[in-house]
């Protein structure tokens, strides 16, 4: 059990370490704005675009010689919205909502394992395990259509002016970086999954073991099975079903007006049987309790003050 449990926390420490070095670059590549730039010796107009930011030296759009650009911004903002549907292609967009679905998704995979440090969720848990599969997976998704987007429209003349002299920067180099992390820690988080559920099923085979070695059933019925002796019964009234037991100790039973009637005749009868008792029978009675009784006493004998006293209460 010791193995066991030093592979697990073994397992959980590196899935840990990748999925936090994997969340930080994916964040550095998504918010900087280098995913493509302009060599130095080729002065040009363009400098440098990133998901979310570009930036320009005096850039003049064909056909729009009234305005020339400088400095970085959002791309979104004011400044560039005559140049929106140039610089903001459709692929473009489709490359934001999936970089953003995919950084949120590795927020989330992030806090649930740093949960999972503190034990506030379950390290061992197969659903959780499999969650966070699920979000590195996805996650590899959309860095690898980040990646393949960037790296066909660098070569894109109808996008970024000079193309030739556009290379890929360092965001993008960190964005290959955190996909190649988030891919080995989806690897090494499903080698743990696997590990997880082969312990849990030879701790669910050791345990049918032991039950059956113990005569025990397993697994426990869901419901609790009618004791012996009962006998359902059908009313004279439609719809209605009414279930008796024939022994006098059950738990439950189901009654009619007629079946009242003579439960009261019964009951009348052994109370009568009951005062018939003679006095001597009493007394015989009574004496069991001044000696040993193993059911009341466990062995040892019981005082004058301690006698239990028999009472029958009558309705």
């Amino acid at each position: 059990m010791m193995n066991v449990a030093n592979k697990t926390r073994n397992f959980f420490i590196a899935f840990l370490s990748l999925t936090v070095f994997s969340a930080c670059t994916n964040f550095i590549a998504f918010v900087s704005p280098y995913w493509i730039q302009s060599t130095a010796e080729s002065n040009s107009q363009f400098k440098n675009i990133g998901l979310w930011t570009a930036c320009f030296n005096g850039y003049m759009r064909p056909h729009m010689y009234d305005k020339a650009y400088f400095g970085c911004y959002y791309i979104y903002y004011i400044e560039y919205d005559r140049i929106r549907s140039w610089i903001n292609p459709v692929w473009f967009y489709a490359i934001q909502v999936l970089s953003s679905c995919g950084m949120l998704v590795h927020s989330l995979v992030l806090f649930v394992v740093l949960c999972q440090t503190t034990n506030s969720i379950k390290r061992d848990n197969l659903q959780v395990a499999k969650f966070t599969l699920a979000g590195h997976f996805f996650v590899c998704l959309t860095l690898a259509a980040s990646l393949v987007a960037f790296a066909i429209a660098r070569y894109d003349s109808t996008w970024m002016p000079f193309p030739q002299f556009n290379v890929l920067s360092w965001s993008y180099s960190v964005a290959v970086l955190s996909f190649a992390l988030t891919l080995i820690s989806f690897l090494v988080g499903f080698v743990r999954y696997m590990y997880l559920d082969a312990v849990l099923d030879e701790y669910q085979m050791a345990l049918l073991r032991q039950q059956a070695d113990m005569d025990v059933s397993s697994p426990p019925m869901k419901e609790r099975p009618a004791p012996l002796g009962y006998e359902p019964r059908q009313l004279s009234t439609a719809g209605v079903q009414d279930a008796r037991y024939n022994n006098p100790h059950s738990y439950a039973t189901g009654r009619t007006r007629d079946e009242d009637d003579e439960d009261v005749l019964d009951e009348e009868a052994a109370n009568e049987d009951f005062d018939e008792l003679s006095s001597e029978q009493m007394q015989d009675r009574d004496s069991n309790f001044n000696g040993l009784d193993p059911r009341l006493s466990g062995g040892s004998v019981y005082s004058d003050e301690q006698r239990p006293m028999i009472h029958h209460a009558r309705s």
